[in-house]
């Protein structure tokens, strides 16, 4: 059961309400509880944008950053 999901589907769009609890809870649940993921992700966007690759913009290293950790993810 995934309680993001749940608690998205009671989002009814308003600000008022029943409606600011499903926000919080939202909130709460999307929070990061450590930062060893960023400290991963940005080690490897470290090793992706160097010296020789220096032009690549923010969005490109991150996206291949991203694939980098899913293929590894699968072969693991």
């Amino acid at each position: 059961m995934n309680l993001l999901q749940v608690w998205d589907s009671l989002d009814t769009g308003r600000r008022q309400g029943q409606n600011q609890l499903v926000k919080l809870a939202i909130r709460i649940l999307t929070v990061v509880t450590n930062s060893a993921g960023c400290k991963r992700l940005f080690s490897k966007m470290g090793l992706i944008h160097n010296k020789i690759r220096n032009r690549l913009g923010a969005e490109k290293v991150r996206d291949i950053a991203v694939l980098k950790t899913e293929l590894q993810r699968e072969h693991t």
